[in-house]
C-alpha cells in the first residue's frame, strides 16, 4: 500500500481463479482426496483434487511460490512485469503503477503476457486515468466509481482512499457493538490514527469501569459514543509515530506528505511519560525501516524528531549505561538508526503529539499538521533548537545504573580536599586545571578498563572533570549561613549531580540550562577567583559588569561583584591601559541627541589610528598603515566599525557606502572640526582637509545621497564627546587585544569585529538602549522625523520610543559618566 501511493499513474487488478490454475504435482494429489455422493442412493465415490485446494494449510504458500517462481523464471521476457509480481503482489491481487502513460501501458501488457505463459487471467481491472486502459477493451474492466484495494475503498477518479464503517442506530449500546465498531476501522497505513487513538482510549476506559460484554453504557459514555459515530456521517494514554516523506522538485518546489503512522495504547500498569516516549521513539525505528524497504526509493537523509530532550539524551549514550528497560529500548533503536539522525522538536510542531491525544472525524479533516508534517520540514536546513540539558533532571539520572548514577569523585579518599587544593594552586587558569584533573580521570579508567583511551580529551571527560571541581569547592558551602548570602536567592529543592544550582524564573526560557539554572561558586574561594582571572583575559580584559555577566552565564558566585571588581582594579594589563582622566563640567546636549530618529540616520564619524598590519603574499617586515572608523548612532549610541586603508576620498566614499548599507541611510553625520587636530599627524589633517574642502567626487557623493555633513565648532572636543567615548571603547580593548602582536589584515578585521560587540556594551555606553533590539534598515528609505505611523516600522519605533524611552533614557542622560582609575 505504501508504494501503490508513490504511483502518478496506478490500477489494480485481480487473478481469476488463481488457486485452480495451479496444478498439484500427480504424485501428491493422493494427498487431496475427498469423498463425494452426488444424491440419495447413490455411491460414495472417491476422488483426487489436482488444483491447489483454497482452505487448506498449504494453499496460501503454494500459491504466493507459484507466483514468485514465475516472475523469476520470465524474468528476461518481462523485464517489467517481473519486479512488480515479486514487490507489488499480494495473494491473488496487483497493486502498482508508474511515473508514465506509456510504461503504464507497457507493464499491462508483460502482466497480461506473462500470467498468459502461466494459464492464468486477469480481469477488474481499474485505473486513475482511462487513456491507460483505452486500448484493452477485450478485458472486464470494473465499472464502479470505488474498488476496494486490499481492504481499503479506493476512488480511482478522484485518486483517494475512503473510510467508511456501517453503523448501526440501536436505542442503548453496549461494551460488545464498541469494541464490534472499533474493529471495523482497518486503516493499515495508519492514516485514521487519531481517530483509532480516540477509540482505544474509550475503550481502555469501559475496561475501568469493569462493564459487561451486554451492559448498556453510562449516559456520559454513550453520549461520546455517539458523538463519535455520527462524525463518521459528517499524552500519557497513547505513543506513536509519523511517516512523512518529503521531495525536491527540479524546480526547487517542496513537497511533505504523510505516508503512514502507528499508534499504540499504554498499559494499564503505570509506566513514566520518559518511558512511554522511549518506546515511541522505538516504534518510529521500526516504522522507518519498513517504509524504506516499501517504498523502495533512493532516499537521501532520514531524520527523527521527539519532543522529549530525555528521550534524545538516551539514545545519545551508549547502552550499558542505563537499566534494563530503557536499555534495550535504546539498544533497539542504534540497531535501526544512528544517534545524529535524532533531533529535538517543540511539542506543538510535533505530529505524532496529534496520536497520543487522539481526534474526532471533523477535526482530522481540517489538521494540516497530521497530513503535512511541521513547517520546518519545508527548510532546506534544519536548525537546532536550544534546548534544556536533560541530564539534569531527576527522571533522566534515575534511568542510570547505579555504577555510571555515582561517580567515582574521590581520588584520595581521606586525602581528597587536600588534593584538589594542590590542584588549584597548580595553575592561574580555570581550563588548564580542568584538562590536569581530565587527564588524572583518564589514567583512572585506563586502569581499570580494557578499552583504552587516547587522543585529545572528550567533552564528556572535560564535563566530569568540571563536576569533580565544582563539587569540591561548594563542600566548604554552609546553607545555614545566617549572613545572608542565601536570603536573596532560590536554592534548587534538590542537588543535581550531587551539586547546588540556583534556581530562578526561568524555567520557561529558550537558553540553555546552566544559564537558567547556574552552579554555585563558594564565597571568595580560590576557583572562583580562577574562573573569573580567565574569563576576564578571555573576553580582552572586559569591565566589571560585563566580567559578572559573562561569569553568570554558567556560575553564580558568592560575592560575585565584589570579586569581579577586584579582578578588573588588580589586573596589570588593565592598569597599565588606563589613562588618568580629568573632570569636566557637562554641558547641554543638542537637539539631536534627545529627539527619536531611527537608528544611525544622524551619526557621529571619528578615526582611530594608524594601525599597522601586513598583507597575505608580501614580503616580510613590510607594515602597512590602516585606520579605524568609528560611526556611533546619536539616539541609540550603536557602534558601527569600519577599516580604511587609506585618507583618500575613495576610501571615504567606500567606507560610507559600506556602512549605508548595512545600517540604512543617513541624514546628517557630525565629526570634528579639522582646527582641534593641530597637532594631529599629517594624516588625520589631510582627512579633515579633504571633507572641509572636499573635491568633485566626494561633494558629488555628499549631494547625490543627501547627507549633510556637519563640524562642531573650533577648539570645542567637549561637543564630541559622543563619538569620543566611542572611540575610547574601541581603543580600550584594542590596547589589550593587540599589544605589540603584527596581525594581517584578515586577522585585524575579524578583532574589529569581535571588539564592536564589546566596546557597545561598556559602560561608558550603557544607558537605556543598551538592550534595545533596534531595527536596521538594509536599504535607503526617505524618512521624516515628524511622521509617527504604527503600521511601518518607523511608526512602531516611535511609538515605542515615547512609550518607554522619555523617561528612563533621559533620566540617564543627566548622569556625567567619569573615568576612574
Amino acid at each position: 500500500m505504501v508504494r501503490f501511493r508513490k504511483h502518478r499513474y496506478a490500477f489494480t487488478t485481480d487473478i481469476e481463479k488463481m488457486f485452480r490454475m495451479i496444478n498439484i504435482h500427480p504424485e501428491q494429489t493422493c494427498l487431496q482426496r475427498i469423498l463425494w455422493k452426488k444424491g440419495i442412493g447413490e455411491p460414495i465415490k472417491t476422488y483426487e483434487l489436482t488444483t491447489v485446494t483454497y482452505g487448506t494449510v498449504s494453499s496460501l504458500y503454494l500459491a504466493t511460490r507459484t507466483l514468485k517462481q514465475l516472475a523469476m523464471d520470465e524474468a528476461n521476457n518481462f523485464p517489467l512485469a517481473a519486479p512488480v509480481v515479486l514487490s507489488d503482489c499480494y495473494m491473488d491481487y496487483i497493486l502498482s503503477g508508474s511515473e508514465s502513460i506509456e510504461e503504464v501501458i507497457e507493464l499491462q501488457h508483460q502482466l497480461i503476457d506473462m500470467f498468459k505463459t502461466a494459464g492464468m487471467h486477469l480481469h477488474k481491472w481499474c485505473e486513475n486515468l482511462p487513456e491507460i486502459t483505452s486500448n484493452l477493451q477485450e478485458y472486464a474492466f470494473l465499472e464502479s466509481e470505488e474498488t476496494k484495494a486490499l481492504g481499503i475503498i479506493w476512488n480511482p477518479k478522484l485518486d483517494c482512499f475512503l473510510f467508511r464503517i456501517e453503523q448501526q442506530r440501536p436505542t442503548s449500546f453496549t461494551k460488545r457493538m464498541v469494541l464490534s465498531t472499533i474493529a471495523r476501522i482497518f486503516d493499515p497505513l495508519g492514516l485514521l490514527g487519531p481517530i483509532i487513538t480516540w477509540a482505544k482510549i474509550f475503550m481502555q476506559r469501559l475496561w475501568l469501569l469493569e462493564l459487561g460484554w451486554s451492559d448498556e453504557l453510562p449516559f456520559k459514555e454513550e453520549k461520546e459514543w455517539r458523538q463519535f459515530i455520527d462524525s463518521f456521517d459528517a499524552s500519557e494514554k497513547v505513543y506513536g509515530s509519523s511517516i512523512y516523506l518529503k521531495s525536491i522538485s527540479a524546480l526547487g518546489e517542496v513537497k511533505v506528505y504523510l505516508v503512514t503512522s502507528k499508534s499504540q495504547v499504554s498499559p494499564l500498569k503505570q509506566i513514566s511519560i520518559p518511558r512511554l516516549e522511549l518506546c515511541g521513539a522505538v516504534l518510529a525505528a521500526k516504522l522507518m525501516k519498513k517504509v524504506k524497504e516499501a517504498l523502495n526509493l533512493q532516499i537521501t537523509a532520514v531524520h527523527f524528531w521527539s519532543d522529549s530532550t530525555i528521550v534524545i539524551s538516551w539514545i545519545h549514550r551508549e547502552s550499558r549505561e542505563l537499566k534494563t528497560f530503557v536499555a534495550n529500548r535504546v539498544f533497539k533503536i542504534h540497531q535501526l538508526s544512528s544517534r545524529d539522525q535524532w533531533h529535538h522538536i517543540a511539542s506543538e510542531q510535533n505530529p505524532a503529539d496529534v496520536l497520543s491525544r487522539g481526534l474526532l472525524p471533523e477535526e482530522l479533516r481540517d489538521d494540516s499538521l497530521r497530513w503535512h508534517g511541521p513547517e520546518l520540514l519545508l527548510q532546506s536546513a534544519y536548525s537546532t533548537t536550544v534546548i534544556s540539558d536533560p541530564t539534569q533532571r531527576d527522571d533522566f539520572d534515575c534511568e542510570l545504573r547505579v555504577s555510571e548514577r555515582t561517580l567515582e569523585t574521590s581520588l584520595l579518599n581521606s586525602k581528597n580536599f587536600e588534593f584538589f587544593n594542590h590542584l588549584i594552586d597548580l595553575s592561574n587558569n580555570y581550563f588548564k586545571i580542568i584538562h590536569i584533573v581530565s587527564y588524572i580521570y583518564r589514567l583512572i579508567n585506563n586502569c581499570r578498563s580494557k578499552v583504552k583511551k587516547m587522543g585529545p580529551l572528550t567533552t564528556s571527560e572535560v564535563n566530569d572533570a568540571e563536576i569533580w571541581l565544582i563539587k569540591q569547592d561548594q563542600s566548604g558551602i554552609n546553607l545555614s549561613d545566617p549572613s545572608g548570602y542565601f536570603k536573596s536567592l532560590n536554592i534548587y529543592s534538590r542537588m543535581i549531580k550531587d551539586f547546588l544550582r540556583i534556581g530562578g524564573r526561568l524555567e520557561k526560557a529558550s537558553i540553555p540550562y546552566s544559564q537558567k539554572y547556574p552552579a554555585i561558586l563558594a564565597k571568595y574561594s580560590k576557583l572562583s577567583k580562577i574562573y573569573f582571572i580567565t574569563l576576564h583575559k578571555k573576553l580582552f580584559h572586559v569591565g566589571p559588569q560585563g566580567l559578572l555577566n559573562a561569569v553568570r552565564l554558567r556560575f553564580w558566585a558568592l560575592g560575585g561583584r565584589n570579586l569581579d571588581r577586584k579582578t578588573v582594579h588588580t589586573c596589570v594589563v588593565c592598569f597599565k591601559c588606563k589613562p588618568i582622566p580629568s573632570s569636566q563640567i557637562m554641558g547641554n546636549l543638542p537637539y539631536e541627541r534627545v529627539n527619536m530618529t531611527p537608528p544611525f540616520s544622524i551619526t557621529g564619524l571619528d578615526l582611530g589610528g594608524p594601525y599597522f598590519v601586513t598583507y597575505k603574499n608580501q614580503r616580510k617586515g613590510v607594515l602597512n598603515k590602516i585606520y579605524v572608523c568609528v560611526c556611533i548612532c546619536f539616539v541609540t549610541r550603536a557602534i558601527h566599525l569600519e577599516i580604511l586603508s587609506d585618507l583618500t576620498s575613495d576610501a571615504i566614499i567606500a567606507t560610507l557606502n559600506g556602512f549605508m548599507s548595512r545600517r540604512g541611510k543617513c541624514s546628517k553625520i557630525f565629526t570634528d572640526n579639522a582646527t582641534n587636530f593641530v597637532g594631529a599627524n599629517s594624516q588625520l589633517k589631510a582627512f579633515y582637509k579633504t571633507l572641509n574642502f572636499p573635491d568633485q567626487n566626494l561633494a558629488a557623493y555628499f549631494t547625490e545621497e543627501d547627507i549633510e555633513w556637519n563640524f562642531i565648532p573650533p577648539r570645542a572636543p567637549h561637543m564630541g564627546g559622543l563619538w569620543e567615548a566611542g572611540i575610547k571603547s574601541v581603543k580600550y580593548q584594542l590596547k589589550r587585544a593587540l599589544e605589540r602582536s603584527r596581525l594581517t589584515y584578515e586577522e585585524f578585521e575579524i578583532v574589529i569585529i569581535q571588539i564592536k560587540p564589546l566596546a557597545e556594551n561598556s559602560k561608558s555606553n550603557s544607558g537605556s538602549l543598551e538592550k534595545m533590539e533596534y531595527r536596521i534598515y538594509s536599504e535607503y528609505t526617505e524618512y521624516s522625523p515628524t511622521e509617527r505611523k504604527v503600521d511601518d516600522r518607523e511608526g512602531q519605533c516611535n511609538v515605542w520610543y515615547n512609550g518607554n524611552c522619555k523617561g528612563g533614557f533621559y533620566t540617564s542622560l543627566q548622569l556625567a559618566f567619569r573615568a576612574r582609575r
